[in-house]
């Protein structure tokens, strides 16, 4: 029985495009706004992680009080 090709990613240019997603942020050529969909006090993880886990958001930050 042949096996099955096993694809990956790996994070060689991770970097160098979290430093160019920067780059457009400071630029003002980049919203994230639209993609957080939700804020909480650090203290407050219990039900954001309630949340993520109910699959009822997009990003969710925690903030520090």
């Amino acid at each position: 029985m042949p096996g099955l090709p096993a694809r990956g990613i790996t994070g060689r240019h991770m970097f160098s495009t979290w430093y160019k997603a920067a780059r457009f942020r400071r630029a003002g050529l980049l919203d994230l706004s639209p993609i957080v969909t939700h804020r909480f006090r650090l203290e407050e993880f219990e039900p954001a992680l309630a949340l993520i886990t109910q699959g009822e958001c997009g990003k969710v930050l925690l903030l520090p009080s």
